[in-house]
């Protein structure tokens, strides 16, 4: 979520005095870490769908945030930077649209949640493939990132509501059954 919000948000044009590298890094970073500890704890209860996925995009925040590591800070920084996020964004697209495909069968919550960052890694893609011009691109990103990060809280506020005797709140039918 954090990661999902603060990368919504740069997108979107917001970034502090100092820069936004340090905040972007360091939440990309959290959201790693928060969710390598989601994908244990699936596997712990048994969930090794849900663990994959967690997994999946652990490895993607914690090589988002080594990535801006190496190119110090923000994306545009450098031209090599914007090369780097370029090559970056398009293979990730790839890996999260195959990881879509395969979430089919969880809840729809789950479907759209994935398949929107998919569509705003395709977003950041095509505006790093462009040059980085294309501001409407990158705002559109940014919003599909929000969207994306409150399903994400939707999702995470179910699975705590349920840890702690609550009801479960709907999710939303599999898309393939």
């Amino acid at each position: 979520m954090v990661g999902g919000l603060t990368l919504g948000l740069f997108l979107l044009g917001y970034q502090p005095d100092g820069g936004a590298g340090p905040v972007l890094t360091n939440s990309i970073f959290v959201a790693g870490l928060g969710l390598l500890i989601a994908a244990i704890w699936a596997i712990r209860v048994g969930a090794g769908a849900v663990a994959g996925i967690f997994g999946v995009f652990a490895a993607f925040w914690f090589s988002f945030a080594f990535l801006l590591l190496g190119i110090g800070g923000a994306p545009a920084n450098a031209a090599a930077g914007a090369q780097a996020f370029t090559l970056y964004s398009l293979v990730w697209t790839i890996v999260v649209a195959v990881l879509t495909l395969a979430a089919l069968r969880l809840p729809v919550a789950f479907s759209l949640l994935i398949a929107l960052v998919a569509v705003a890694l395709l977003l950041v893609f095509l505006f790093y493939a462009g040059g980085g011009t294309a501001t409407g691109l990158s705002r559109i990103a940014g919003i599909v990132a929000i969207v994306f990060s409150l399903i994400g809280v939707y999702i995470t506020y179910d699975a705590f509501n349920q840890a702690l005797g609550g009801r479960p709140m709907p999710l939303g039918n599999p898309i393939v059954k």
